[in-house]
């Protein structure tokens, strides 16, 4: 009996240091593997991951691209780290060899390749519609929509009746899947902050009676001269005219007022007709 219980014993023993062993040994596999440099096909791996997908398919993607990743491993420090909820959509792009924990850090962070739109300075806003229609990684959620439509979408804290001026011009970053709506309504609320900081530091002495009335006369100003120095003295000019209750007498005011219709040249038919401008 006490034989017994001394094998027991040196049994139990036995396979507690083998069970330790065979931990410590992978652990030491698995950190090993956490700082292995992984190489991939070429030096540059490109993934692209749709909103919603499960870890298990971006790893299986990372894996189809020639990633040279544990599963083991890589589900392991995914499920320590709880990286299932934090990977984010849209294409990356990874520039290796990289660590496990390297990869996984740049796919749960805004590290989304980007891409740019320009809207030019003077144009008007089908022009902004035509340059956002050319953009082939953005979502096209406006095609079709109406002036009125577009306005509802824009969702503007002010109250617009139509959307030339709207939209300031400038460059803006975008991700693969974002809709050209969230460009204007980025472009457009750019513009309202900017408006509103000039409209408080603005001459009092003014006839302009609000923000987008100045932004106006600027753009008026902007396309009958293309030369800085002659701005102020333009819109000097122009400030008086609106002071006295005078038109303007200029040929933005008469191509603004026609709109599309504007096809290059400007009639005595059109001088003569009543727009807004």
């Amino acid at each position: 009996m006490p034989a017994n219980r001394s094998f027991i014993a040196r049994f139990i023993l036995l396979l507690i240091i083998f069970v330790l062993m065979l931990s410590a040994g992978i652990y030491r596999y698995y950190q090993s593997e956490l700082e292995r440099a992984i190489a991939f096909p070429r030096d540059v791996l490109e993934i692209e991951i749709p909103k919603g997908s499960s870890f298990n398919s971006v790893l299986r993607n990372l894996i189809e691209k020639g990633a040279d990743i544990n599963p083991w491993v890589a589900k392991v420090y995914a499920k320590q780290n709880k990286l299932a909820s934090k990977i984010k959509a849209g294409e990356f792009s990874l520039q290796g060899p990289m660590t496990l924990p390297a990869i996984f850090e740049w796919l749960t962070s805004n590290n989304q390749i980007r891409y740019q739109v320009q809207f030019i300075e003077g144009t008007s806003y089908r022009d902004a519609l035509k340059t956002l229609a050319l953009q082939e990684k953005l979502s096209k959620t406006l095609e079709g929509k109406s002036d009125d439509e577009l306005i509802q979408a824009l969702n503007s804290k002010n109250d617009i009746k139509h959307l030339e001026g709207q939209f300031y011009p400038d460059t803006y970053a975008y991700h693969k899947g974002d809709t050209d709506l969230s460009i204007l309504k980025r472009a457009h609320q750019r513009l309202q902050n900017i408006l509103q900081e000039e409209w408080q530091a603005r001459d009092k002495s003014t006839v302009l009676k609000g923000s987008y009335e100045a932004l106006t006369l600027a753009s008026i100003v902007e396309k009958e001269t293309g030369a800085a120095h002659e701005r102020t003295e333009i819109a000097g000019v122009f400030n008086r005219r609106l002071i006295k209750g005078m038109r303007l007498q200029t040929d933005p005011t008469v191509i603004y007022g026609l709109g599309d219709r504007y096809q290059g040249n400007i009639t005595r038919k059109h001088l003569k007709e009543l727009t807004a401008y």
